[in-house]
């Protein structure tokens, strides 16, 4: 079995990563090249309404094609290249049916009227002033709760325009480049935003209210740079401190992984009010998605646990270059055991490396594996393997896919004078093989479990009370009845 149907496999097992491993043809058998959305917002009624125009490639020939559009907002008309096509709304997609089958290589719009109250794509709120704060895509919504989209990783548009027109009064901040304001009649205002590089529905941060442009400026080895974060004019302190949180930890991560190419394109980030139940970015994070998320992505949902563990590592590489070595591995002594579990991974795999260097070169090579369709985690797993000279696959698997710590079962045979230690590791990974430090006393032996067990005996040391620490709460320990 290759190691892309190994993670099919996993997925499909563990019902918390019950993601859509492989995209439906409805998905792949058309590539995205722009959006261009327009909607308007009813603060009174926290109603939408809108049109995401769809310029896209067919790769295969289809009859059909999927969008992603939350079941709280309605399609009310579909067209193709200006003709009006059937389509069926089922929960969250849109699927549109052809008259005949798209062509292969040929270049098609696709036009979405829709409208409704979104329920998982908005938070309405009033900022202290009483004012209307809106935000669309707040963090930990998802694009398709307030427009229709191809809502898939892997396949960016290369660019994008994104125009919405509120009453006059309040702002519209985005991430994007603002064009124009334009006044339309009733005095609302329309508000056209530009994106110019690859762009998908989780990149947008988008939200209207009393907001106030504060601005940093990040310097590193490749240039001088801008960055920009729009609070609430009420808030405005607090953003300048926040956005100075976050150049601090740019420069920091700059250090551990090399230069942030983002910066490039100019960094945007938009105070939003939260949805119930969601903490406020936290600057770190905020940061350390630029690297795995926006500079390195992933291919596909099946992908994402890899570059997720690569973003939550990257803020022990934070906390170690600020607080230092013993901090950073306190923090993982003392977390709850299920916490933690990419950083522990990766903290074990850098002290096994055999160098520092080799680490640091490791760690700093992963942005050139970038590319606009995303990398798999199966590269990353193997690049990982090669570059530190051992197989980690099935470790990547065991901590980061099934996401479940192992366990190192034990039990005594033989005499009380010359003891017989069998073990084994109970993991859900085929070739799972994290080595052990025993410790008898005074002595230490290193043993290397599998999930068959295995004996340690013929050592004048080995008694029946051997110590076991797991180093970072990388792996529980049971001792199990003798068969």
């Amino acid at each position: 079995m290759n190691l892309r149907l190994l993670l099919i496999s996993v997925l499909s097992l563990w019902g918390p990563l019950a993601v859509q491993a492989q995209p439906s043809p409805l998905y792949t058998c058309y590539d995205v090249l722009f959006y261009g959305l327009e909607c308007k917002l009813d603060p009174g009624t926290k109603r939408i309404a809108g049109t995401s125009r769809i310029r896209f490639r067919a790769v295969q020939p289809a009859a059909e094609l999927q969008l992603d559009l939350d079941g709280s907002l309605r399609a009310v008309r579909v067209t193709l290249d200006g003709l009006p096509m059937s389509f069926q709304q089922i929960q969250d997609s849109l699927r549109v049916r052809f008259p005949a089958r798209l062509r292969k290589g040929l270049v098609y719009t696709l036009e979405v009227l829709y409208a409704g109250a979104p329920d998982h794509g908005a938070v309405w709120q009033q900022d202290p002033r009483g004012a209307a704060w809106i935000s669309l895509q707040a963090p930990g919504m998802k694009p398709s709760g307030w427009w229709p989209l191809k809502d898939r990783p892997e396949d960016l548009a290369d660019s994008m325009q994104l125009a919405v027109i509120v009453q006059a009064g309040p702002n519209v901040a985005a991430n994007g480049s603002l064009l124009r304001i334009e006044e339309q009649p009733g005095n609302f205002r329309r508000w056209v935003y530009r994106y110019a590089d690859p762009v998908g529905g989780a990149d947008l941060r988008l939200g209207i209210g009393d907001y106030r442009l504060v601005r940093e400026t990040h310097r590193n080895a490749e240039g001088v740079y801008e960055l920009r974060y729009f609070a609430l004019t009420a808030h405005q302190m607090q953003g300048e401190a926040w956005l100075g949180r976050i150049r601090q930890a740019i420069s920091v991560l700059e250090r551990q992984l090399g230069p942030c190419s983002a910066l490039r394109s100019g960094l945007t980030w938009v105070e939003s009010p939260l949805a119930p139940g969601l903490p406020a970015p936290d600057p770190v994070e905020e940061a350390a998605f630029l690297w795995f998320g926006r500079m390195l992505r992933a291919a596909s949902p099946a992908d994402q646990p890899m570059i997720a563990g690569l973003r939550e590592y990257a803020g022990l590489l934070y906390l170690e270059e600020v607080s230092g070595l013993e901090q950073a591995e306190a923090l993982l002594r003392t977390q709850p055991a299920e916490r933690y579990l990419a950083s522990r991974l990766f903290h074990t795999l850098r002290m096994r490396s055999s160098a520092p260097s080799v680490w640091s070169s490791l760690l700093r090579s992963l942005p050139r594996l970038a590319s606009p369709q995303g990398v798999s985690g199966e590269t990353l797993m193997q690049v990982f393997s090669d570059q530190l000279g051992q197989d980690y696959v099935p470790w990547f698997i065991q901590y980061l896919y099934v996401r479940k710590l192992p366990v190192l079962e034990y039990y005594y045979g033989g005499s009380v004078r010359k003891p017989v230690l069998t073990y084994r590791w109970q993991a859900d990974t085929d070739g799972f093989n994290l080595p052990v430090e025993l410790r008898f006393g005074e002595q230490s032996v290193l043993i290397i479990p599998e999930r068959d067990w295995n004996t340690l005996s013929g050592r004048n040391y080995v008694t029946r009370n051997a110590s076991i620490e797991p180093p970072w709460q990388l792996f529980e320990v049971q001792e199990v009845p003798r068969p």
